[in-house]
């Protein structure tokens, strides 16, 4: 995707608001009521055996026959399967909002079918429990992917995960909801139709109302889902669906701006940019889909399969192993209600011990260690408990060690849940490409429901006593619980190599996990520069060749490049030249060309300054073609077509003497992609962060610093309040200052710059792009942008100004790494305020000026916006400032050397001691910061 969309940049944003609860809650409940019914069946197998399956004179109670139990057992993690595939696909192709209501309307009724199952024999009665379950399932089914993708797509970048989690989260309740349900229903029917155990009374120990007990417990599961249902139904398409597989810009942005209440553009010309690219079309069975998601689709189903074998193997057979190690007495010393009731309060407990609490824990840790680091913990320590299980299973069986085996046995459920069993639902919901998203979902889910099947159906054979005598009835010997163990626990271990196919996913925007394309040909070098014209025949300039360097990236090499072509710009390419001649760049001071296309793409590493181009045009004026800008800011150099364009308009409509003059533009889409070209006026001074820097040979006078805060304040002023709309620089910073040969000072790089909010409209919400260290704390924290952010960067720069520091300079001891942290114990005190002017101007400033330029300074870094002044304000007392000082032409720049040799002060001993004096008489011994305290300066 050639940028993000301003509609998704807002929700990766966005602070957790209540339409996140509200969307946990909808999608929750149907995870709810999917666990509820998958895993109360086993809480009543029991109960179906003693009244379908009794058998006169035998000694011990009915229970289900193998293919009876293994159909009513495993028949809806086939439907579930199904329903996976099926509605993961659909809500690809129709939307997740329209096919959601369909599967949480086939769970109701279908839990309500299920219990009122019905036939004239017990073969009758339980091929329509299966029939309803198979529904059941699919409509389950269908909701893993679907609340999966949906709430993966509404949640911001940094605490999707645990919004996702929370989601999956109420699984963990609906199991433990089941077990307190089935323990109320039989406790209920126990008191009031009491019944003898079957070895006294084989007939009477399972009473005819025993029949009501298990469809209660199963139709229960329909009522959470059935008061969910309505905002299902109201729930608006994702954004990334709209905007992304839909292409509907307008619908997306309106969609959001109703639920994040903020003012969200329509970027129709974006979307169908995106569109065309031939890089975001590849389907599911492609080669490139292979080639980019493959090994990530394999990851994702085998840690899957492999879990889900052992987390379902063990909750369908922990009954067994409690009647194993004696924790529920044998079938025939019971009733049939008191059996289901102790099954039920043993699954509880488990439940309440080991399943929940997993579960939130991984809510809580997710977004802070990490969905890699969980998952492969998770199989870790699971089959470390296996092990511990099963090693010493004798041990375990013997009477007075069955709390022991419980508490080991519950730890293998929490870290299933803190662990596998919720990141393998996760990730597949961040990972893959939003047309897919919903589909690998469901291929990742149904590989993990074949696990299922696999344990719901063979562990129960596997299972069973060694000892023949000893199985169920029907059953076969099986290779016993103890070796069963041995298994799942083999199974985790494989989990856990599985784990390293899967990527790590925390913190990022699902558009920026997407990995890159890999070439399938090596990258083309060329360093060929040719004239640049808009129109008209073209000759090629010969010049000297310059050395290619390309950048490095982590994991391989990449490159940057701006080659200009003269027969693709008269072709393909777009000029414009704004009220001069068209240039000819027949000198060239430094380039960078290689091979630039879709498929070789990588980030190069963050420069901070505009890499340019310096030439002449026909006139021999010379001008500066910016080949390539900020890339952590907009990535012009590929991805920020968006912002280049942005630039152009920005600039193509505004004049003023404070802001660069942009000369033309070109750009050239060929089989490589657009590239594109800024002609400016040349600035041959560089920038006011250049001349800041320790590194530079000479340093900016006092007067001299205090003109550029001048036109600094002037150019923002005229953006924010002198046009007919009002203009949000956004990534005003020392380096986009830039100084003519005059030494006047000019913004520039209107990349990011954005109209500000319309008439009634407190802001505008954008992604949170620009400079750590300048931009806002409200804006960074919320992504919304009013023109005070643009008042706070420049309060941060007033003191860059003062200090002749960076904002962040992690090269500094750690104390001053934070310019804004640094200064703070020093301007309430006008004895300390010289610790923090910049030493290199030897004392040769206005005191009393610098005093008052951090006065404004500190007004600008308010922390509520509101009580931040405007533009006109600021400059406005700025105008005083350098009246006052007489700082109207100018200085030239003070070299170092000069500064090591020592100049005269501009303030004597006499001069300064009359200055303090004034100002303990003025302040008493505090400068006046305009009502401004102290902490409210603080880094952002």
């Amino acid at each position: 995707m050639a940028q993000q969309l301003q509609v998704l940049s807002a929700l990766d944003a966005a602070k957790t608001q209540w339409y996140h609860f509200t969307a946990i809650v909808i999608a929750g409940m149907g995870f709810f009521t999917d666990a509820y019914d998958l895993f109360c069946i086993s809480l009543v197998t029991k109960l179906l055996g003693r009244i379908y399956y009794h058998v006169d004179g035998s000694p011990n109670p009915g229970t289900l026959p193998p293919q009876v139990s293994s159909a009513v057992n495993g028949v809806a993690f086939v439907g579930t399967l199904s329903g996976q595939l099926f509605f993961g696909w659909l809500g690809d192709k129709l939307g997740r909002k329209r096919v959601y209501g369909m599967t949480l309307m086939l769970m109701v009724l279908c839990s309500v079918a299920s219990g009122l199952s019905f036939g004239h024999s017990p073969k009758g009665v339980m091929a329509t429990l299966c029939f309803f379950r198979f529904w059941l399932g699919f409509g389950i089914g269908g909701d893993y992917p679907l609340s999966a993708t949906i709430m993966s797509e509404y949640a911001n970048k940094k605490t999707r995960g645990a919004f996702i989690a929370a989601v999956f989260a109420m699984q963990g309740l609906g199991i433990l909801a089941g077990g307190m349900v089935t323990i109320a229903v039989s406790t209920a029917f126990k008191n009031r139709f009491q019944a003898p155990p079957y070895a006294v009374d084989p007939a009477g120990s399972t009473v005819p109302e025993a029949d009501y007990v298990w469809r209660l417990i199963l139709m229960f599961g329909s009522l959470p889902a059935a008061l969910t249902y309505y905002w299902r139904l109201k729930m608006p398409e994702t954004a990334r669906y709209t905007a992304l597989v839909a292409k509907d810009a307008k619908q997306a942005a309106s969609d959001m701006s109703k639920l994040l209440q903020v003012e969200i553009e329509e970027e129709q010309s974006t979307v169908e940019q995106i569109a065309k690219s031939p890089t975001d079309t590849f389907g599911l069975f492609s080669k490139e889909f292979l080639r980019r998601h493959g090994l990530h689709l394999l990851g994702t189903t085998t840690t899957w399969f492999l879990l889900d074998i052992a987390f379902y193997s063990q909750n369908l057979f922990q009954k067994d192993i409690f009647s194993a190690i004696g924790w529920i007495p044998k079938p025939a010393t019971m009733n049939a209600l008191e059996e289901v009731f102790r099954i039920a309060r043993a699954q509880t407990l488990i439940a309440l011990c080991g399943t929940v609490p997993g579960y939130w824990f991984t809510v809580a840790l997710i977004d802070v260690i990490g969905r890699f680091t969980i998952q492969v913990l998770g199989f870790f320590m699971m089959t470390a408990f296996m092990l511990g299980l099963a090693i010493p299973y004798q041990h375990w069986t013997t009477k007075g060690n069955h709390i022991g085996f419980i508490v080991m046995y519950a730890f293998t459920f929490f870290f299933a849940n803190f662990g596998p069993n919720s990141t393998t639902f996760i990730v597949p919901a961040e990972i893959f490409p939003a047309r897919l998203r919903s589909t690998c979902h469901g291929i990742s889910a149904a590989s993990g429901k074949l696990g299922a099947i696999v344990g719901s159906f063979g562990f129960l054979y596997l299972a069973q006593n060694q000892d023949p005598a000893k199985a169920d009835r029907g059953y076969r010997a099986g290779i016993g619980v103890r070796n069963s163990l041995f298994l799942l626990a083999g199974c985790s271990l494989l989990g856990l190599a599985c784990s390293f196919l899967v990527p790590e996913s925390k913190g990022k925007s699902l558009e920026e996990i997407k990995p890159p394309r890999h070439a399938s040909k090596p990258p083309v070098l060329t360093n060929e520069v040719t004239d640049v014209q808009p129109a008209g025949p073209v000759t090629q300039q010969p010049t000297e060749s310059t050395h290619l360097s390309p950048w490095y990236a982590p994991g391989r090499v990449s490159y940057a490049t701006w080659t200009l072509r003269s027969r693709s710009l008269q072709t393909d390419g777009q000029c414009g030249i704004l009220g001069l001649n068209p240039p000819s760049v027949n000198q060239v001071e430094n380039t960078c060309v290689a091979s630039l296309g879709a498929a070789r793409f990588r980030s190069p590493p963050r420069r901070t300054s505009p890499s340019v181009i310096n030439g002449v045009d026909r006139s021999s004026r010379l001008c500066s073609l910016v080949e390539q800008l900020d890339f952590e800011d907009c990535l012009h150099w590929f991805l920020g077509h968006r912002e280049w364009l942005n630039e152009v308009n920005v600039l193509g409509v505004v004049e003023h003497p404070n802001l660069v003059k942009l000369i033309g533009y070109c750009a050239e889409d060929d089989e490589r992609g657009i590239q594109r070209l800024l002609v400016y006026e040349y600035m041959p001074n560089g920038s006011v962060e250049d001349h800041l820097s320790p590194q530079c040979k000479r340093t900016l006078s006092w007067s001299m610093r205090l003109r550029v805060a001048l036109d600094s304040a002037r150019g923002l002023a005229y953006l924010h309040e002198q046009m007919e709309f009002q203009i949000i620089f956004r990534d005003f910073k020392s380096s986009n200052i830039l100084l003519d040969k005059d030494w006047n000072a000019k913004l520039s790089d209107f990349g990011l710059a954005r109209q500000g909010p319309t008439e009634g409209i407190s802001h505008v919400s954008t992604a949170v792009v620009g400079t750590l260290g300048y931009a806002a704390p409200e804006y960074m924290q919320t992504g919304r942008l009013t023109a005070k952010s643009d008042i706070w960067s420049y309060g941060v720069f007033l003191y860059e100004l003062l200090t002749g520091r960076q904002p962040i300079d992690i090269d500094r001891p750690k104390g001053e790494q934070k310019l804004l942290e640094w200064v703070k114990p020093y301007i309430s005190d006008v004895k300390k305020f010289r610790i923090i002017m910049d030493t290199r101007l030897a004392g040769e400033y206005s005191f009393k000026s610098a005093t008052k330029l951090a006065s404004v300074a500190n007004r600008c870094l308010r922390q509520q916006p509101k009580s931040r002044p405007k533009m006109s304000e600021v400059l406005e007392m700025v105008q005083q400032i350098v009246g006052s000082t007489g700082a109207g032409v100018p200085q030239a720049p003070l070299r170092n050397s000069d500064l090591e040799q020592g100049h005269p002060r501009l303030e004597k001993k006499k001069g300064l001691r009359r200055t303090i004096g004034e100002q303990k008489k003025g302040q008493g011994m505090q400068l006046a910061w305009q009502g401004c305290r102290s902490k409210l300066v603080k880094s952002c």
